[in-house]
């Protein structure tokens, strides 16, 4: 037998074999263990930026997280079909049950008697004195040709026979080539109608041929804005001076390159609201708001932080319930008892304080909040994050929760100023940015005081321009 087949031969190659892989693997180990450090280092930096991002969001981060935006043409269907998938319908249309409607009736400035010119058989022509009115009917039409007025004013300077004093006419609106009339004309397309300055300027060439570049527009805008001021002092004065009040916030970007963002802030009573661009929305931006007493006034807010300098607050109960519903629906179990429960309380607190003054008996708000107190304990047993974080910003609340049961005339949800936002949410959507501080006040002065006109039912256009020409 030769050597080369020999076992001991063969032992040491696979030896040799085992030892070449042995150094192979230290090799690949050293290799990895390299990598595995490098990786832990990445794995650090990653964490520190997401902890910063974490922090970073919670100054934007409402403090309920379920979106309030759900379509409202969606609705639940049938008890029966509600747990199949598909089960939405759409909202019925037309006027709510209820609601009284309203007819427009018109009062003609002119009378057209539209009389038949042919035969509608053989064309031929037919005898005006041998046609009968058969009905009568109303119609909003323009007139023949929309016009603008060009006036130019020649302005003179008076001398006083008695104390020699130089006097001069003054400009009607200055900073502007544009008069009061069309000036408050541009400001309601542009923010009750939301028409962009492009747009404003291609509407004006079209009706009457005479075209204003969107730079002019948006002066004059700005110079209305200004001639608001006065006015907004007033409406803050009287939201200042209430004792509620619905406070709200939203982010409106400000520099487009760099995507910076201020908040713009709205105070909002039944009757008036006002708004301010602020750089954040932390409690010293709030004081730049309310510059009054805070302890004077029930302010009805949401959950973030800034709004404890008011020491007596009602919670929202819409955002704690639309919270409640989306846990509900996402985790089930427990939370659905909770949901219920919280819900169902809701509805007799509303019941409660419906009732007479002198019918509301004092232990049954105890008892409305010592049935809050158990909904927490209970929910407090489950070992679901969300839902333990949902708890403990239940607990949080649940002070301020109770508020509106002892003063009737504050409203349990803020509702009012949810929708007072949406006109600015609107305006952020079309134009994306507002840069300048100028455009800014113009912004929330317009936003002030149209906003509060409609409050007010007063009409927004007449009520400019009585501004405009009082200012001249």
């Amino acid at each position: 037998m030769s050597d080369d087949n020999s076992p001991l031969k063969k032992l040491n190659n696979r030896l040799d074999k085992l030892e070449a892989e042995n150094k192979q693997f230290k090799v690949e180990n050293k290799r990895f263990k390299a990598e595995n450090k490098q990786f832990k280092k990445e794995i650090k930096v990653l964490e520190k930026k997401v902890s910063t991002l974490e922090n970073r969001l919670k100054i934007y981060e409402g403090p309920n997280s379920p979106s309030s935006q759900k379509p409202l043409f969606l609705k639940k269907a049938s008890s029966e079909n509600s747990g199949k998938p598909g089960n939405k319908i759409r909202k019925k249309k037309g006027r709510k049950n209820g609601h009284k409607g309203s007819t427009l009736v018109l009062t003609p400035d002119r009378i057209q008697n539209d009389f038949v010119e042919r035969c509608g058989n053989c064309h031929e022509q037919i005898n005006y004195l041998h046609q009968k009115h058969i009905y009568s009917y109303d119609e909003a039409e323009l007139p023949e040709t929309i016009k603008i007025d060009i006036i130019r004013h020649n302005v003179y300077e008076g001398i006083c026979d008695n104390c020699n004093h130089s006097t001069a006419a003054t400009k009607q609106l200055k900073g502007t080539m544009i008069g009061p009339k069309l000036a408050s004309f541009f400001s309601l397309l542009w923010y009750r109608g939301r028409t962009p300055l492009r747009g404003l300027s291609e509407i004006l060439d079209a009706l009457t041929n005479l075209e204003f570049s969107p730079a002019t527009i948006n002066n004059c805008l700005r110079t209305v804005g200004e001639k608001l001021d006065n006015s907004v002092v007033r409406v803050k004065q009287e939201v200042l001076s209430s004792n509620q009040v619905h406070i709200d916030e939203t982010g409106y970007v400000s520099n487009i390159d760099e995507r910076e963002l201020d908040w713009i802030w709205s105070a909002s009573t039944p009757n008036e609201v006002i708004y301010e661009f602020k750089k954040g929305r932390s409690t010293d931006d709030l004081k730049e708001l309310w510059t009054k007493d805070p302890g004077k006034t029930i302010a009805i807010v949401d959950g973030w932080l800034a709004y404890n300098i008011f020491p007596k607050k009602q919670r929202c109960w819409a955002h704690i319930l639309r919270e409640s519903h989306d846990l509900a629906k996402r985790r089930g179990g427990l939370v659905v008892a909770l949901d219920d429960n919280l819900t169902l309380l809701f509805h007799d607190i509303k019941r409660y304080r419906e009732l007479r003054p002198d019918a509301r008996n004092p232990v049954i708000r105890q008892d409305a909040l010592i049935r809050l107190e158990n909904i927490i304990s209970t929910a407090e047993a489950s070992n679901d994050d969300d839902t333990i974080k949902f708890v403990r910003k239940l607990k949080n609340a649940s002070v301020d929760l109770l508020t509106a049961v002892d003063h009737p005339e504050v409203p349990f949800t803020n509702n009012l100023a949810e929708r007072l936002l949406r006109p600015l949410v609107i305006h952020r959507k079309i134009r994306g940015f507002v840069a300048s501080e100028r455009g800014k006040k113009s912004l929330a002065n317009h936003a002030t005081m149209f906003e509060t006109w409609k409050l007010r039912n007063i009409n927004p256009y007449e009520a400019l321009l009585n501004i405009l020409y009082a200012g001249s």
